[in-house]
């Protein structure tokens, strides 16, 4: 991105605390919706960004950005960056979003930069109730490995810009979907389809591209330092094997194989291969040669989740040992942690106290307070 407008312009709301005239200069925690990051952009390559206080009095030192992806199955139009909203009221009560707004401030929000919300493109969904994709919309026509391009740009956008990986370190949450795209992203699944490359249909200019072409999964300053994955689907084939006649009623088992073939079309790779277990997290590499800055990851589910069963957890785990993770308290150096959690799928991220928790934990965990 090489507009020297867009970018001043950036910079200015960053430093004074303006956005699109909703908050008034100055005034903190400041909330800056649907920031473009990437040009041109789509109407859902954008992100949203909360700012606790001016970004130059967060010491790097002491404090970390999160970046938070929503799920909903890649398509569904109901889910966005604003589903970040709940757990931000739970983390900061002075925030317009709480509903008890003389509550305390969450301890961890003393340690945090700043919190940026992404949305992403979407896959085609023609059957949604209220909201059906058409096919001439750019932004829910995406394929694989569009969702992760644009999880890329984001963060190349945010490094850039606000200093994420740069000056100050990561934490990564994602929700059901959105936790599989984090794990794509640290083990480079889809960096062999370059952004500029054939596969990718996002019309940008390619400039901000060249600049630096992978961001995570082989860069030491942009990684995060943690990872919080929440009921994240990490293996395609165990959920469509688990919502397979008679495991599940037909129109249930239709559902899913829709959506998957939606983002990730046929289960065929360009030279035949399984495409879907290719692209599955739990086929990713999580070694430091890889993703060295990443110490900790957390595999968040509930009992009471309707949507994605236990296994996808057990999986990913396994797949994270075998790469030389191992449990708290056994001396390992990069340590993985199975969380349990309560209340449906989308009720976890509805009520946003569990993600605050989760997210209070790991900051607690890198300055030894929270």
């Amino acid at each position: 991105m090489e507009d020297t407008n867009m970018e001043d312009s950036i910079m200015s709301d960053s430093d004074s605390g303006s956005d699109s005239g909703s908050i008034s200069p100055q005034s903190y925690p400041q909330y800056m919706p649907q920031i473009p990051y990437t040009d041109p952009a789509t109407r859902l390559q954008t992100l949203d960004l909360w700012l606790p206080r001016p970004l130059s009095e967060s010491d790097p030192a002491t404090t970390v950005f999160i970046l938070y992806i929503h799920g909903g199955a890649w398509r569904d139009p109901t889910q966005d960056a604003a589903c970040i909203l709940p757990t931000l009221a739970h983390l900061s009560p002075s925030s317009t979003y709480s509903t008890t707004p003389h509550r305390a401030s969450h301890p961890a929000l003393s340690h945090i930069a700043g919190i940026a919300s992404l949305d992403y493109r979407l896959s085609p969904y023609a059957n949604h109730a209220t909201d059906p994709s058409s096919p001439d919309d750019s932004s829910r026509n995406a394929k694989w490995p569009d969702h992760v391009h644009d999880v890329r740009r984001a963060v190349r956008f945010l490094a850039k810009f606000y200093g994420l990986g740069r000056r100050h370190g990561w934490i990564g949450v994602g929700h059901s979907c959105g936790a599989t795209l984090l794990a794509q992203l640290v083990s480079g699944l889809g960096s062999d389809n370059t952004i500029n490359g054939n596969d990718d249909s996002n019309t940008s200019t390619g400039a901000e591209e060249e600049e630096e072409e992978v961001v995570v999964g082989s860069t030491v300053d942009q990684g995060p330092t943690a990872l919080i994955l929440i009921a994240g689907i990490y293996s395609l084939p165990r959920l469509l094997e688990n919502h397979t006649p008679p495991a599940c009623p037909e129109h249930i088992s239709h559902i899913y194989r829709e959506f998957v073939e939606g983002a990730f079309g046929p289960n065929l790779g360009h030279a035949g291969e399984d495409l879907y277990t290719l692209v599955s997290p739990c086929s990713g590499v999580y070694t430091p040669e890889i993703c060295p800055g990443l110490k900790s990851i957390v595999l968040a589910w509930s009992l009471q989740d309707e949507l994605i069963e236990g296994q996808q957890r057990e999986v990913m785990l396994a797949r994270l040992k075998a790469c030389g993770w191992g449990e708290r308290g056994q001396g390992y150096e990069r340590v993985v942690e199975a969380k349990d959690l309560t209340d449906g799928h989308d009720q976890v991220w509805q009520d946003g106290r569990q993600i605050a928790t989760l997210i209070g934990e790991a900051v607690g965990q890198l300055f030894g307070s929270a």
